[in-house]
């Protein structure tokens, strides 16, 4: 097998999910779970996301959810982080 090839199979094998169904489809889906919990409990001690009730007029921001897969130099996967990200651009002037 070419080195080329063999990259692209390591690579495919290590794909990061796009989607959250993705990612827990996988038998390792709770550690992606794990790793959410993990990423929501430290934007809400950092006081990013606050849990609260919308009136029926709000609608909340959408957002982006980012997985991947931390690896050491041989290639041994170390942990699993998701990152959350509020899609603020959604927003509009004088609109809540």
């Amino acid at each position: 097998m070419s080195k080329r090839k063999a990259n692209s199979a390591i690579t495919s094998r290590f794909r990061n999910p796009t989607m959250w169904r993705e990612a827990t489809s996988n038998p390792d889906k709770f550690l992606w779970v794990e790793a959410l919990k993990t990423e929501l409990d430290d934007q809400t001690s950092r006081g990013i996301v606050i849990e609260t009730s919308l009136p029926k007029v709000c609608r909340p921001f959408r957002n982006l959810v980012q997985f991947k897969r931390k690896f050491d130099n041989g290639r041994n996967l170390i942990k699993k982080k998701v990152h959350i990200c509020a899609q603020g651009f959604s927003q509009k002037d004088g609109v809540y």
